[in-house]
């Protein structure tokens, strides 16, 4: 606390609490508009409101970290979300299921329980993180890196046939199709489709993080984005893979504007202003409309509470089988005829709905796999994880090891709102791609000089 003649500056930790009681009282005054009184019920929402808006704004020192991010999610499809589909009574879900006052309070209580154990875990620190060498930046070559991103998206563009405009917008239309003289290519396999999509693709956007890491020069960062700006443009990618690649660009890009508490902020604007406008090309026909209206909160984009509290509701577990299904998400359905469909598929199916490709918050899949033991173990082991990965990230600063940082802040948000399976898939397929660029690009690699020389 600074105190001068005339003029006493908030602490960070005064400034975090005169946030959060705004956002709470915000919170508050906004959901009894949208038809919530029941006292207890708001009671809840609040204490809630309170612990995650203070996880989100607190320690501005740290712009952004995991920790931050699970209370973003928490807040807007936890709280907020849940709160207005309360309020107005409605089925957000894709299968007819009625839930009560009892439900929403259950869900609430939970959850208050959950904020409890993951805040008590995540600042206990049970692991600290090993002093870790910085690597030279020195031992990467700029020149490789521009190589393997060309090779990679030419092979993007020749995949859908060099027709940029299917590459900047996903979800064309039947009419748009045939308008762009674009073939209808058809569906391909979980193998393929994760060979391409998250790997192939991702290449241009991890030869660009790694140039951004390794401070490459002006002039061949500007290629680098060219080429994976071509390749990973937001509108032509679903809104899960945006986050995931878009994210640490912004962070590299804008980390020094985006300081303090603003980051936070840009995250929380951009779920009702960004995600709804990327929302236009999941059916893209050419319209373009910008959505700021908070009814976006009343819908299947936000289904997230609701499909936990199904998940409860129809006591549905597997014990265990969908989180076979996600850590063995590379074996083909060729050769494992019984492999689990995603969590949220599961569920769907289940209870006999009509659109199966739902999501299943993380904390819903401990439930789908263990029942409530499943959901504190969850709870728990994220709750480390994201301990961990924050205090190696902000105290060791490591330059090109913390890319696997910055994959895996770009895709907690996918991984919190699932499914398990999704999520893991795409965040390990990135991160293999991410890896071997830099093995490809590294200059003090003893394989390649071996190669090298054997081909002189």
């Amino acid at each position: 606390m600074v105190i001068g003649k005339n003029k006493r500056h908030l602490s960070d930790q005064e400034s975090s609490v005169l946030i959060s009681i705004s956002f709470c009282l915000i919170t508050l005054i906004y959901l009894i508009q949208e038809g919530v009184t029941n006292i207890i019920y708001l009671s809840l929402i609040t204490l809630n409101s309170c612990i995650t808006l203070y996880g989100m704004f607190s320690n501005s020192r740290r712009a952004y970290s995991l920790y931050k991010f699970v209370n973003l999610f928490i807040y807007i499809f936890f709280i907020l979300a849940n709160g207005v589909q309360y309020g107005h009574d409605s089925n957000v879900l894709t299968f007819s299921i009625v839930f009560n006052e009892f439900d929403y309070l259950h869900f609430q209580v939970l959850l208050l329980i959950i904020l409890i154990i993951f805040n008590s875990l995540y600042h206990i620190r049970v692991f600290k993180h090993p002093y870790i060498t910085t690597k030279s930046t020195k031992n990467i070559s700029s020149n490789k890196l521009i190589i393997i991103s060309s090779i990679a998206t030419i092979i993007i563009l020749a995949h859908y046939h060099f027709n940029l405009f299917q590459l900047f917008a996903r979800g064309l239309t039947e009419s748009m199709m045939q308008e762009h003289a674009i073939e209808v290519k058809e569906s391909s396999s979980v193998a393929s489709d994760l060979l391409f999509s998250k790997i192939i693709r991702s290449f241009p956007w991890a030869c660009f993080v790694i140039g951004m890491l390794g401070k490459a020069s002006r002039k061949k960062l500007s290629l680098l984005f060219i080429l994976m700006i071509i390749t990973v443009f937001p509108t032509g990618l679903a809104r899960n893979a945006a986050a995931m690649y878009w994210i640490p660009i912004l962070i590299l890009l804008f980390s020094k504007q985006l300081n303090g508490n603003k980051f936070i902020l840009f995250m929380l604007i951009s779920l009702f202003v960004i995600f709804p406008f990327l929302d236009n090309f999941r059916h893209f026909n050419g319209d373009i409309k910008l959505k700021l209206s908070l009814s976006y909160l009343d819908s299947m984009n936000l289904d997230a509470s609701q499909i936990f509290m199904a998940t409860i509701k129809t006591n549905t577990i597997t014990y265990g089988n969908q989180l076979l299904g996600a850590l063995f998400f590379f074996i083909p359905r060729s050769l494992w005829s019984t492999k689990p469909v995603g969590s949220g598929h599961y569920l769907v199916t289940s209870n006999e709905g009509w659109f199966t490709n739902v999501s299943m918050p993380f904390f819903s899949e401990g439930y789908i796999n263990f029942g409530y033991i499943g959901i504190f173990v969850f709870v728990a082991i994220f709750a480390l994880m994201c301990s961990y990965l924050d205090d190696s990230y902000w105290k060791q600063k490591v330059s090109l090891q913390s890319g696997y940082y910055l994959i895996i802040l770009g895709a907690i948000i996918f991984i919190m709102r699932g499914d398990l399976m999704s999520s893991f898939a795409f965040t390990v397929g990135i991160s293999i791609t991410y890896k071997a660029t830099l093995i490809l690009c590294n200059t003090t690699n003893k394989h390649l000089l071996l190669c090298q020389n054997y081909f002189r």
